[in-house]
């Protein structure tokens, strides 16, 4: 199956990001989001990449959610989560 419009933008979008911030190379993502549409509604979005099984997907959510824990109990930044890059 091909991938979706909405994981294409997804794909370029981030790899644009991995290639210019981290100097590297996007191999396959998972993102989760919340958006509000033009008429207001919030909306969940769950994306991941083509191919990317349901185990490889829950395994990058596992990963994620293990290392936003590790900073809220350490008091540390996430990896990844470079605070020069948010401000």
């Amino acid at each position: 199956m091909s991938p979706s419009p909405r994981q294409t933008a997804m794909r370029d979008a981030l790899s644009a990001v991995v290639r210019d911030h981290d100097d590297g190379m996007l191999v396959r993502f998972m993102v989760v989001a919340e958006a509000v549409t033009f008429t207001g509604d919030r909306q969940f979005l769950a994306v991941s990449s083509d191919g990317c099984s349901h185990w490889d997907a829950l395994g990058l959510l596992d990963y994620g959610r293990l290392c936003i824990q590790n900073e809220a109990v350490s008091g540390r930044d996430a990896p990844g989560n470079d605070e020069e890059d948010s401000q």
